[in-house]
């Protein structure tokens, strides 16, 4: 079933939009594609048993820039005391500590000369976002800035950098919106116009119906879910705002749990940009890694920052208040799945730390590996610990715990 999202209020789907993120907080396969109640594990199919149309991404011959990129298995981590106080982010040592992270990375020794390895004043580079969580935990409009500005530092105009995510409205609750960022282009598939009085939610026109990834699991419309995904049955539409609006990538998801895995830089995408998606939870160890093994997303995410500076350890994709941390960091890398293991690392520490999670918790650590070695198996990146280069840096202090 394909329609527009339709006549769905802004309070209905704010509160539609909470009773997905509780059944979320739930754990990956935990929610059921056309309403938020939990689907018992024994329900949820063998994801092997599904039938999806992956060899049509995998058939496309992969490019120069394709994951993971010039850096495989290189994960560059910075650290800085001062960058949080109380909840408020620093936004000039945010910004040295982002410099810091790209110098780390290719071990250029000016930021500028890092930057100019992946971009150009003529690419269109969409900036993704991750403002699910709300004001409590959305990307640090610090650290944003930052790489908009290192962006304008090349020489990239204004108009050829986008924000964007999967919803237009959380996106401006968020504010990112065109008072903060003049001159950048905020946009959002999914996205909210007035016909008279009433306000509808509108997004099919924003889908590439030429590009999709398709299985066997259909998703069925629901009113209170519709946001969620736009159209229903077998297929996933890619947005075109990465199929057609930009050329590159800088995907900058925020460091933080989802149930017992992560929402870092894999999930931050294949969730983010594709429709009919809630499905995508009952084979989540293949939707994930299948989904940006599609090109739009394979070959234009040339680089990945972890917004580290406030992370959350229980609660997400949403945020709790209370397992909300000052984890003060960024992340680069080029390559996600080893990005995504080391951030694994770090929040499963931080869990068994507060003791929510116990250092002998093999099951957590055996179920998120195995997202990652399909992502490996697919050529997105490395997930053996062992052959990851996690390279750190400390700056203005010693790296507290």
């Amino acid at each position: 079933m394909s329609r527009d999202i339709g006549k769905l209020s802004r309070r209905r789907f704010l509160q539609s939009s909470a009773i997905a993120g509780a059944a979320a907080a739930l754990g990956p396969g935990q929610l059921h594609a056309s309403t938020a109640t939990p689907a018992p594990r024994q329900d949820r199919p063998d994801p092997d048993s599904v039938h999806t149309n992956i060899d049509v991404a995998t058939a496309v011959p992969r490019t120069e820039q394709s994951m993971p990129g010039p850096y495989p298995g290189v994960v560059a981590e910075v650290f800085h005391p001062e960058v949080v106080e109380g909840n408020k982010p620093n936004a000039a040592v945010a910004a040295e500590m982002l410099a810091a992270g790209m110098k780390l990375l290719t071990g250029d020794e000016k930021a500028e000369d890092a930057w100019g390895k992946f971009f150009s004043p003529q690419d269109r580079v969409g900036i993704k976002v991750n403002p699910v969580a709300g004001k409590l935990l959305a990307n640090s409009h610090e650290l944003t800035h930052a790489i908009i500005d290192a962006l304008l530092a090349i020489g990239l105009p204004k108009e050829n950098i986008i924000l964007w995510d999967r919803r237009q409205e959380q996106l401006k609750d968020c504010g990112f919106t065109e008072d903060n960022y003049p001159g950048i282009k905020i946009i959002g598939t999914e996205y909210m116009e007035k016909e008279g009085e009433e306000e509808i939610w509108k997004g099919e026109d924003r889908l590439d119906k030429d590009v999709f990834y398709e299985f066997d699991i259909a998703g069925e419309y629901s009113e209170e879910m519709m946001p969620y995904m736009i159209n229903g049955g077998t297929r996933s539409y890619f947005t075109r705002i990465i199929t057609q609006m930009v050329d590159k990538v800088i995907n900058v998801p925020i460091l933080k749990n989802a149930s017992t895995t992560v929402t870092l830089a894999l999930k931050n995408m294949a969730f983010g940009v594709t429709s009919n998606s809630a499905r995508g939870h009952n084979i989540w160890s293949r939707y994930i890694p299948e989904v940006c093994a599609f090109p739009p997303v394979r070959d234009k995410v040339v680089l990945n920052i972890v917004d580290g500076l406030r992370g959350c350890y229980e609660g997400g994709p949403g945020a709790v208040a209370r397992y909300i941390w000052n984890a003060k960091t960024v992340w680069v890398a080029t390559d996600p799945v080893a990005l995504d293991h080391i951030g694994w690392e770090k929040i499963f520490a931080k869990r068994v730390a507060e003791g929510v999670a116990w250092e002998d918790q093999r099951s957590e650590r055996d179920r998120y590996l195995e997202k990652l070695i399909r992502a490996n198996k697919l050529g997105l990146g490395v997930y053996e610990r062992e052959k990851i280069d996690h390279r750190t840096a400390s700056l203005g202090g010693e790296k507290k715990s």
